[in-house]
């Protein structure tokens, strides 16, 4: 959620969670004497009343157990050729970091970053995707700061300008996939990203709550919109692009409860130049009940905000989508009204199978992709593009976050 809190691993993260748990207690016993029981490092919790300092706060929160930095948008070439694309990085802690691992555990990663990486041609009708996975380790760099810059393997977030005083990012982005890896032919994408509206902070008094418990929230901002020109490689071909991109970064230890099964989040973006972020949690029991923490943001033209609670926005499905690969049927159209703006959309798929099924590698599948928008704004009719994403459908999300 992607922008919102989203996908660490399960089988290779939860064994190598096993061994640090079982083998970091016998380590420190067979490595010091005996001594007073001590209370052992925990996670810091996403908390009302959160300072955002920036640029800092662009870069890692080692803190929290986990992190993303989201980026999503919306690309055409010159002749109107259109193509969506995801690339978000994921940074997901097994320890605290200021928890001291004896020396014989100095291979035993205390975080993983996890890269997802999609690429959406919507006049071939055609979806492709990859997962990259790395532990962080001393001997190599995965993040930087000052400028902050993530680099799994050839996929890289490199912030390569700034703007009013240093708070403000330019980024360039690249990832590619080579063929056979998901994909009939080699793709790729190299864009430069500016910020062309004032940062957006979610939720209220610096956090976005996702459950009613305590620390059960994240603290999340975004820029909703992005200048966004470079190039799209298909196979041999490199086409330059411009279009929008929409960037989430959000951090938090304990996000979701066992009653959570999954969660719809769209970040809209209109003609017009109002933005929308919602997400709606569903809960096991009611079957199909809403978590009263399900929200929204809209955004003005020049940038104010507003929070939505559940209750002043409706979202609501028109049709479903089956997948061949999961099984999983999911939402495949919607129609959005926000009555305090005026505001009546319907939202559809650009292309259908836009579904990262990633089961049996890293315990999740999802459906995230390129939609469109048509509907009012008051009297006015509008256009726009967004990003979808639904996860549960496939399986419920039972991962801790």
């Amino acid at each position: 959620m992607q922008g919102f809190f989203h996908k660490s691993t399960k089988v290779f993260f939860k064994v190598f969670c096993l061994v640090i748990s079982c083998l970091t207690p016998l380590l420190w016993f067979s490595n010091a004497t005996p001594s007073p029981p001590v209370k052992r490092p925990s996670f810091e919790a996403a908390l009302p009343g959160y300072y955002y300092q920036f640029p800092k706060d662009h870069g890692v929160h080692p803190t929290y157990k986990t992190e993303w930095w989201y980026y999503t948008g919306h690309l055409t070439t010159e002749n109107k050729h259109s193509y969506g694309y995801e690339l978000t990085f994921f940074r997901t802690a097994t320890v605290p970091s200021n928890t001291a691992l004896p020396t014989l555990t100095a291979w035993l990663p205390k975080s993983f970053v996890l890269g997802h990486f999609a690429l959406t041609d919507v006049e071939q009708n055609t979806f492709v995707y990859q997962s990259k996975f790395d532990r962080v380790n001393p001997y190599k760099t995965t993040f930087t700061t000052k400028p902050f810059s993530v680099a799994l393997s050839n996929w890289q977030l490199t912030t390569v300008g700034s703007m009013n005083q240093g708070k403000d990012p330019v980024v360039r982005l690249q990832a590619s996939i080579p063929e056979g890896a998901k994909s009939h032919q080699p793709v790729a994408i190299d864009l430069t990203l500016t910020p062309t509206k004032p940062m957006v902070i979610h939720g209220k008094n610096g956090v976005s709550q996702k459950a009613d418990c305590k620390g059960c929230a994240s603290h999340y901002y975004s820029y909703t919109r992005l200048a966004s020109k470079g190039t799209v490689t298909q196979g041999s071909k490199t086409t330059a692009v411009a279009g929008t991109s929409w960037m989430d970064h959000e951090f938090g230890s304990n996000q979701l409860t066992p009653n959570q099964v999954g969660w719809d989040w769209m970040a809209i973006q209109l003609a017009d130049g109002t933005d929308v972020m919602l997400y709606l949690l569903r809960q096991k029991t009611p079957v199909g009940g809403l978590d009263s923490n399900s929200s929204a943001t809209w955004v003005s033209p020049s940038g104010q905000t507003q929070h939505l609670k559940l209750g002043q926005f409706q979202l609501k499905p028109l049709g479903t989508w089956k997948s061949e690969k999961s099984g999983g049927v999911y939402p495949s159209q919607w129609a959005l009204s926000i009555p305090s703006k005026q505001i009546n959309l319907t939202i559809s798929p650009k292309v259908k199978g836009q579904e990262l099924v990633f089961a049996s590698q890293l315990g999740l599948t999802y459906w995230e992709g390129a939609c469109s928008v048509v509907g009012q704004v008051g009297k006015q009719s509008v256009v726009g593009n967004a990003y979808t994403e639904l996860t549960g459908y496939a399986a419920p999300f039972e991962q801790k976050i």
